[in-house]
């Protein structure tokens, strides 16, 4: 069996048609064997892979079967060989400022130039007691994967920089002018259910393409407002992002993690056996469980079950309880259809959940009537402390639940609000120029050269 892949292997890597290298590379991976060999292969051969992969999850002529295990497999290799496809490795010089604009426990975001366009630089540290090798393989997922996503309501992903061996590993994005929808609201009028339904659509189409989001909060949509065009909401924060996985398909190293915000996490990712699932795998139906939390969220300007200690929200999830109806529901857009709505996503029966194709028709029709319940200008809404009502279909509980990374001042952020708060990037600073002085190139590695992540 061995002599066989590598027969393949050889036919695979000699081809002068890419599409040949491709089909006789899926028929490798067809079977677990095959998967095994691929993951051994020295690096020559792997660092060949990798290219004849990525090709084939760009070109998109593959079933959506071996586009998950393209996808699986591309990302392993890329970390275990410590090296990122060409079409995702940045070539170009790029400008980066040496103020730390935001972060988390271990993630730096800064300002950049590249072409001559803003771009947000967000660098990952590497440290012996976070499992390098664990986060090399997260990083690689998330950049192949947002590599290959096109949508007018995704954030689109420029390319990415790094030391594979020492760190730290930096994504670089576009700049988003406005801020997440969270702080562009504070201080702008603005239909927010016409933003709500930009980020759904986007959110659909990870969905169509076999992705799922992971965290899907207020703090994952951004803003783009460039007069006079209207606003335009972007979906990003992609740290938790992976691919959906059909019943009973074996479950890759660094799919099921338990990242994101605590808040915002369907009850079977808390006690996946009480909701009829063998592991706490984020799902589509986990991610409209998270945007009906987001939009309780961006509608009332408060972070569900905001009083809770993390532990009483994972109780409180577990048994049924959700946000209850804001008292002011009409004054701030919740009309009784929305409200609806969002209380499907909230159903503890994921089934039972309405799919974002669904929900993005409810938000763009809801979105139509927003200047009818809403007064003109309005930006923060005149909310109410949420309530927490009981949900009639479960009952139970579970247990503790302890991870840095579900923090919400951990998770990653493309911060570009002109009103921005103390410590955030303040777009008039960006077009002086005055402190790019940090120039990156292929040469020389990213870690020597003044982007370093501080780590709390």
């Amino acid at each position: 069996m061995f002599e066989d892949y590598q027969q393949l292997l050889a036919d695979a890597t000699s081809a002068t048609d890419k599409a040949e290298s491709v089909r006789i590379l899926a028929k490798i991976l067809a079977g677990q064997d095959g998967k095994d060999f691929v993951t051994r292969l020295d690096p020559k051969d792997g660092e060949m892979c990798i290219e004849i992969l990525d090709h084939g999850l760009s070109e998109r002529k593959i079933s959506k079967a071996e586009k998950q295990t393209f996808s699986v497999m591309l990302w392993k290799l890329a970390a275990s060989h410590k090296r990122l496809p060409d079409s995702v490795a940045m070539q170009e010089e790029l400008e980066i400022s040496e103020e730390i604009r935001a972060g988390g426990e271990s993630t730096d975001i800064r300002v950049g130039k590249h072409k001559g366009n803003l771009v947000a630089v967000t660098a990952r540290a590497i440290s012996p007691k976070n499992n390098p090798d664990w986060i090399r393989q997260g990083f690689c997922k998330q950049v192949i994967l947002w590599s290959k996503l096109s949508h007018p309501n995704v954030l689109k992903l420029l390319g990415a920089y790094g030391d594979m061996e020492k760190g730290p590993l930096a994504t670089v994005s576009e700049w988003v002018t406005g801020g997440d929808i969270m702080e562009y609201t504070k201080h702008n009028p603005a239909n927010r259910l016409e933003l709500l339904h930009g980020a759904a659509q986007g959110l659909k189409y990870l969905h169509d393409e076999g992705i799922v989001h992971g965290d899907p909060t207020g703090q994952s949509i951004f803003v783009k407002n460039d007069a006079p065009r209207p606003p335009t909401a972007y979906l990003s924060g992609f740290a938790c992002m992976t691919v959906t996985l059909d019943p009973g398909e074996p479950i890759p190293f660094d799919v099921q993690l338990g990242h994101g915000t605590v808040q915002f996490k369907a009850p079977e990712r808390f006690n996946p056996e009480k909701f009829g699932a063998a592991y706490p795998l984020v799902t589509p139906e986990a991610d409209v469980y998270a945007f009906g939390m987001t939009i309780f969220q961006v509608l009332t300007g408060e972070t569900p079950f905001q009083d809770l200690q993390e532990v009483a929200v994972i109780d409180s999830v577990v048994d049924g309880l959700r946000p209850a109806k804001p008292q002011n529901a009409s004054a701030i857009g919740f009309s009784d259809s929305l409200w609806e709505i969002v209380q499907h996503c909230w159903d503890s029966d994921r089934t039972r959940r309405p799919t974002t194709t669904e929900l993005a028709k409810r938000l763009n029709e809801a979105a139509a009537n927003w200047h009818t319940l809403m007064p003109p200008n309005t930006t923060t809404p005149p909310g109410t402390p949420p309530l927490v009502g009981p949900s009639p279909t479960v009952s139970g509980s579970t247990g503790d639940e302890s991870d840095p990374t579900n923090r919400p001042e951990a998770r990653e952020s493309h911060l570009g609000s002109v009103d921005a708060p103390p410590g955030w990037f303040h777009v008039s600073l960006a077009q002086t120029w005055t402190y790019m002085t940090r120039k990156t190139s292929k040469v020389q590695p990213l870690a020597r050269r003044g982007l370093m992540v501080t780590m709390r």
